[in-house]
């Protein structure tokens, strides 16, 4: 292996990112705003819905909980996106690389790309 290319501490500090990435929710949130959504605006309700139909869940309640107290916080807690809790509405930041990553991540786990 080549010494080329930054020392990892003259980064800045990535992990809170890839944990966010590390969870399949919030791996499927990212890769809505970055590659379904047309927008960079959508409301709790709205997410919950697309989250259910891909999970294919008839009763979607819990996915809605885990995304306001738990999901969300977290994407938010990276900067990734900006949660308005009286409005549920969820606007997209987004990272410069987030979708070359994700992508990256699916085809090293072998998920069709």
């Amino acid at each position: 292996m080549s010494g080329e290319g930054p020392h990892p501490a003259a980064v800045p500090d990535m992990d809170p990112f890839f944990e966010v990435l590390s969870d399949r929710t919030c791996r499927e949130i990212v890769y809505y705003f970055e590659c379904v959504a047309d927008d960079d605006t959508e409301t709790v309700a709205g997410l919950t819905a697309y989250l259910a139909r891909r999970r294919q869940v008839a009763e979607p309640s819990s996915i809605r909980l885990g995304l306001v107290h738990k999901h969300v916080p977290r994407l938010a807690e990276c900067r990734l996106v900006e949660y308005d809790e009286r409005t549920e509405t969820i606007v997209y930041h987004g990272h410069d690389d987030a979708r070359y990553l994700l992508t990256k991540a699916l085809e090293l786990f072998g998920y069709p790309g």
